[in-house]
């Protein structure tokens, strides 16, 4: 485990990737079901090229506790990208309520 990025969300590394990557867990039982929805958030916009790639779910005694997902960095000089991102999303129909 790496630096805390936001409320349960952490950079991490491991042999399997080249680069570190973005882990999110749940730390209580109710946070699962909020996991599944942006676990299908980003089955929505695989191939679109507008967030990083899902990589898989964590697992503990075989039941689903978060998801790793690509690390993807940005600078002050990406906004212009990211609104596009954005804008592309909203048109395939998908908002989020926390993009900021």
């Amino acid at each position: 485990m790496g630096d805390k990025l936001r409320f349960n969300v952490y950079e991490a590394s491991t042999p399997q990737f080249d680069q570190p990557i973005v882990v999110k867990f749940a730390q209580f039982p109710f946070e699962i079901p909020y996991l599944d929805s942006e676990t299908s958030a980003y089955q929505w916009i695989q191939n679109h090229q507008i967030g990083p790639r899902f990589l898989g779910h964590l697992t503990e005694e075989g039941r689903v506790i978060g998801f790793a997902m690509e690390r993807i960095t940005s600078t002050p000089e990406d906004l212009a990208l990211c609104q596009q991102t954005l804008s592309k999303s909203h048109r395939l129909g998908i908002k989020h309520g926390d993009a900021d």
